[in-house]
C-alpha cells in the first residue's frame, strides 16, 4: 500500500547540481581529506621543485627554502587532521541511520562537540525526525491495541470495527499540522 503525495513531496528536488565531467568524476569520489592532502602535497611538490629543482638557489636561500618547505608539510598534515575532525560527527550520522534502517528505532545521533552548526542542525534534524518517528509507532502500537481490545470485546455494538479501523489510517496517513 503505497501513499499518494503530491510530485514535490514524494522526492527532493536534484536542480542545480553541476554538471561534472566524467574524468574528473573519479576524483571526486575520493575522500575529502584524501583530496586535501593530495592538493596540499602537490604544493609541497612545487616547493621541493623549486629547491632542487634544474636552477640553483644562493646558499643563503637554501634555509629559506627548508623552512617554507616544513611549513607546507606541517600546514598539510594540519589540514587533514581538521578535516577528517570535522567530518567525524558525518561518520556518527551514518552509523545511526544504518542501525534505524535495522530496526534499531531507539537510536539516536549523539551530540558532538566538534561538529560545525550546519552538521548540529542537521543531526538534531535527523533526532527530530526520529523521536517523530517513534511517537508514530507508538500511536500505531495503541490504536492496534484499541483495535484488537474492541474486536474481542465484540459487544459494544456503537464502535464498529470498520470505524475504528478507518479512524487507525486516518491517524497514520495524517500527520499533525507544524503550524
Amino acid at each position: 500500500m503505497g501513499l499518494n503525495l503530491p510530485s514535490g513531496e514524494a522526492r527532493a528536488h536534484r536542480t542545480g547540481e553541476p554538471r561534472v565531467p566524467p574524468w574528473l568524476r573519479p576524483i571526486l569520489r575520493v575522500p575529502l581529506e584524501v583530496k586535501l592532502l593530495g592538493a596540499n602535497l602537490i604544493i609541497v611538490g612545487i616547493a621541493l621543485l623549486l629547491m632542487f629543482g634544474p636552477f640553483q638557489l644562493q646558499p643563503s636561500r637554501s634555509t629559506d627554502a627548508y623552512i617554507v618547505v616544513a611549513a607546507l608539510v606541517l600546514g598539510a598534515t594540519v589540514n587533514v587532521w581538521l578535516v577528517r575532525l570535522a567530518l567525524a560527527p558525518l561518520k556518527s550520522i551514518e552509523q545511526v541511520a544504518k542501525w534505524v534502517s535495522q530496526g534499531r528505532l531507539g537510536e539516536r545521533v549523539p551530540t558532538s562537540l566538534v561538529a560545525d552548526r550546519e552538521l548540529a542542525r542537521l543531526s538534531r534534524i535527523i533526532n527530530e525526525m526520529l523521536d517523530g518517528l517513534a511517537a508514530d509507532r507508538k500511536r500505531i502500537e495503541q490504536l492496534a491495541a484499541e483495535l484488537a481490545y474492541e474486536e474481542k470485546r465484540g459487544s459494544d455494538a456503537s464502535v464498529r470495527p470498520s470505524s475504528l479501523s478507518d479512524g487507525i489510517v486516518r491517524a497514520v496517513v495524517n500527520t499533525p499540522d507544524e503550524g
